[in-house]
């Protein structure tokens, strides 16, 4: 059933997209799913339809596919899983940036933190989350 997401999956990688299943399927659902079972028929479909414009676009590498928005993009994921979300289910950006700049290791908005710095602030964010999940 799921064998057309493989074949693209082995593409994605071959040309150096790395982001994991649950993650391609985090940031196609913005948050909301995180397995290929979770996924109805009709979801799954337009999933593959997703993936096969993201493998003609990173082709052309633009900002969207750079590893510091993957990277923001898990971070924005991690946050809407924790109820940082807006009344129509978008991810609360001035409530993420007021974190960053409050609690973020070098204290400054999520977009202007550099490639450098954004594994430490990943680390930092999952270590939060993991905390949130056990206190639940």
């Amino acid at each position: 059933m799921y064998k057309r997401y493989f074949a693209i999956e082995k593409k994605l990688k071959n040309q150096g997209i790395n982001m994991s299943r649950s993650e391609l399927i985090e940031t196609f659902t913005e948050g909301k799913k995180s397995g290929l079972t979770e996924l109805s028929p009709r979801e799954y479909n337009e999933f593959i339809q997703w993936l096969n414009r993201l493998k003609s676009q990173s082709t052309q590498q633009d900002w969207q596919n750079t590893p510091e928005n993957k990277m923001r993009r898990k971070i924005i994921s991690l946050f809407k899983k924790m109820n940082y979300i807006t009344t129509d289910n978008r991810a609360n950006m001035p409530a993420i940036n007021n974190w960053c700049k409050k609690y973020g290791y070098l204290h400054k908005e999520l977009n202007a933190y550099t490639i450098t710095e954004l594994p430490k602030l990943v680390s930092q964010v999952e270590r939060v989350y993991q905390t949130f999940v056990d206190a639940l």
